[in-house]
This record gives structure tokens, sequence and C-alpha cells, in this order.
């Protein structure tokens, strides 16, 4: 894969979703596929919740992006949006609103819920 990458003339995104999950083993792998990337016309996004310290959050040269949650104002935005600002909706925003914690994920899926199930 490094030799690959190595060899690549055009530009690539690679992207490693919920590192949070990763075993050691392909932790390892990526690790090392790392300390390739800056000599490639590559970008590598990695995705990973707060309470991971794996090797890839230690990348030589990389820059880290925390993502705040949302504010109660922001997902009950989020929510208007989905649901829509008729006022019959107004108490299942707030119940979201709620029970989403600012992860605007959350949000969304409870959103869409179906509640006759």
């Amino acid at each position: 894969m490094n030799a690959a990458s190595l060899a690549r003339e055009s530009p690539a995104v690679h992207v490693v979703e919920d590192a949070h999950w990763i075993d050691a083993v392909s932790e390892s792998m990526l690790a090392d596929f790392l300390t390739v990337i800056p000599q490639t016309p590559s970008l590598v996004i990695v995705t990973y919740r707060p309470e991971y310290e794996g090797a890839l959050t230690r990348v030589h040269g990389a820059q880290t992006v925390a993502l705040a949650p949302l504010s109660d104002t922001e997902t009950a935005a989020l929510v208007s949006q989905l649901l829509g600002s008729d006022p019959s909706v107004a108490a299942l925003v707030q119940t979201i609103t709620e029970r989403a914690s600012g992860t605007p994920f959350f949000a969304e899926e409870i959103d869409r819920v179906d509640p006759r199930t």
C-alpha cells in the first residue's frame, strides 16, 4: 500500500472513520501508511471519539480538529429544519434536542424513528 501511494501522481483522499474501534494490527498498518503520506499528493482524514488515544492520534505533522457538541439552540435549529416550524412539533423539537445531547447524528436519527413502530 505504501509503494502504491508513493507511485501515485494524482491526488487522493483517504478516509478512516471510527478509529476508536480499530484493532491493533490495523492501527499499526495505518500508522505505517501515514508515514508516507507527506511524500504524496494525498490527504488522510481520520475520525475518532475523544476517548481514543491510540497511535493515530500521535502522527507527526497531523492537524487535529476537535468538534464540540452542538448547543441546545443549534440542535433545536437542526431538528426544526428536519421537522419543520409548525407549532404542533415544538414539544417534539424540545424532546429531541434534549435527548440528542448536542450530537447532530443522534438528532437526525431520532427524527427518523417512526413513532408507529
